[in-house]
């Protein structure tokens, strides 16, 4: 799954003008806007896991210290 993780891909650098460089780009582009959704996704993730374990935290403070605040 080595296509779907955070490991760096090489990138294809073609400086064709002809259809072969544009077929290039055309199949290229996919890719780069998938690697940048699942980069934010992965970012979201860790938002959403740092959150849970602050919320879990809160949940295991004593009762009376919450209520001071």
């Amino acid at each position: 799954m080595r296509g779907a993780s955070s490991q760096s891909q090489k990138a294809v650098h073609l400086n064709r003008v002809d259809e072969i460089g544009m077929t290039v780009r055309t199949i290229s582009q996919p890719g780069l806007t998938l690697r940048c959704l699942v980069d934010d996704i992965s970012e979201k993730v860790i938002n959403v896991q740092t959150a849970g374990a602050e919320i879990a935290q809160g949940n295991q403070e004593p009762r009376f210290a919450r209520n001071r605040q």
